[in-house]
Parts: structure tokens; sequence; C-alpha cells
């Protein structure tokens, strides 16, 4: 049984990296995608957490950007998009006592892990479109699991969509990231001038074709999440 299990490992690498290889984007920036839930009576306090982490964070030289999204219908969810000008400079802000101090006092008020993901970009567009008003924006961050042996196929269609999607209505920003740790599993991040774009976007039919194609070569449910900006 262990055996197989390590001829399984040796067979599934190379696809994986070889897929990488062929996709990955050039860019030196490396990302952090990091998904907080809280107990519902500590939002407010959570909320001030994640403010001083931001701007501890924003402030540096080497942070491009520093998002913190509350998820719609879920408050008491949250997400952080960071992404920093490099690896070195993402492991730096990991071992500060910034960062530190920040998951020693939020951890009390989570009732699931810290989880924390790093990624790379696959598919970046800097050209991002600030063509809405602050209050109205909404983005959607999704986790995408493709099963290892289908990852060229899903990786083709994930971009496919990326394309697609960037000349949808209203959209701000649509990028694909990949985890570090996990070259099967990807997040999309995109950003809409309000909800009712983000909603015609998912009806569109580059939208529901990427569904239709996804679903059989994928490894988990397909977790998307909708937000709102505050800090």
């Amino acid at each position: 049984m262990q055996f197989m299990s390590l001829v399984k490992f040796f067979l599934i690498c190379p696809i994986l990296f070889c897929a990488q290889a062929i996709y990955a984007q050039t860019d030196s920036s490396s990302y952090i995608v990091t998904y907080l839930e809280v107990d519902p009576i500590t939002i407010e306090e959570s909320i001030e957490l994640l403010g001083q982490i931001s701007e501890l964070s924003s402030d540096l030289q080497e942070n491009i950007f520093y998002i913190v999204l509350q998820r719609i219908g879920r408050p008491n969810h949250f997400a952080i998009i960071e992404r920093w000008d490099s690896t070195s400079s993402m492991n730096n802000h990991l071992r500060s006592s910034v960062k530190l101090d920040f998951q020693k006092n939020i951890t009390p008020f989570l009732y699931s892990p810290y989880d924390e993901r790093i990624h790379s970009a696959l598919d970046i567009n800097d050209v991002i479109k600030e063509n809405a008003k602050t209050n109205d924006i909404v983005y959607g961050v999704t986790h995408i699991d493709i099963v290892p042996t289908s990852l060229d196929t899903g990786i083709k269609i994930i971009k496919d969509l990326v394309t697609d999607s960037r000349n949808d209505d209203g959209n701000i920003f649509f990028d694909v990231l990949t985890q570090e740790s996990r070259r099967n599993h990807m997040t999309l991040i995109e950003s809409w001038d309000n909800a009712r774009n983000q909603t015609s976007h998912s009806l569109q039919e580059h939208s529901s074709s990427f569904r239709s194609l996804l679903l059989p070569i994928s490894g988990s449910l397909y977790d998307e999440r909708i937000y709102k900006k505050i800090w």
C-alpha cells in the first residue's frame, strides 16, 4: 500500500510541475490569500485588528497591495489578499512582529483554523480599471481544486474564463493565482463595479460553460465567496 502511494506521488509530481512551467506567468511577486472565520460577537474587535494589520502592512514599501474583505451575507467571515514585490519581502513580513502579533491577537476570536495560503501568479492583469464607486464594488474569491491528471486541461479552461470575463460589463479585474504548496489548487480573484454586474457575469455563456467543463475534473466543491472591501 505504501509502495503504491509512492508510485502515485512520483507519477503525479511531474504533471504538476510541467503544467505550471508551461502556463505560469512571469511575475516575481508573491501573494497570500487568508481566510478568517470569527465568532459573530467579535466582529467589531476583529475588524479593528484587521484595520491595524492592513494599515501597517500597506505602509511598507515592499507591499504592492493589502486588501481586507468582509463576506456578504456572512459578516463574520473575512479574507485578506496580499501582494508583495518578492518572495523574500513576503517571508520577512510573515516573520515580522506586526504579523505575529496580529495572528496572536485574532486567534482567540476564530472558530476555525487561521487559513493562510501562499500563491504565485498564473494570470494577472496589472491594468486595473478603477471606474466604480467604492461603496458599490464587490469582490469574488473562488477556490478551485483540479485533479492532478487533468491539470493542463483545467489551467486552459480557467485562463479562457479569465480572458472572457475581463471583457464583461463592470469588471474591474479578474485574475487567477496558483497555490504554492499544491499546484493543482487555484484561487480566482475578481472585482466588479456593483453586485448586479457580478451576477450578470455569472449568467454569461462563458461562465456557464466554464462550470460545466470544470465539474468532471474538479477535486472539490466549487467554492465561490462574494465580499465587500473594508480595508
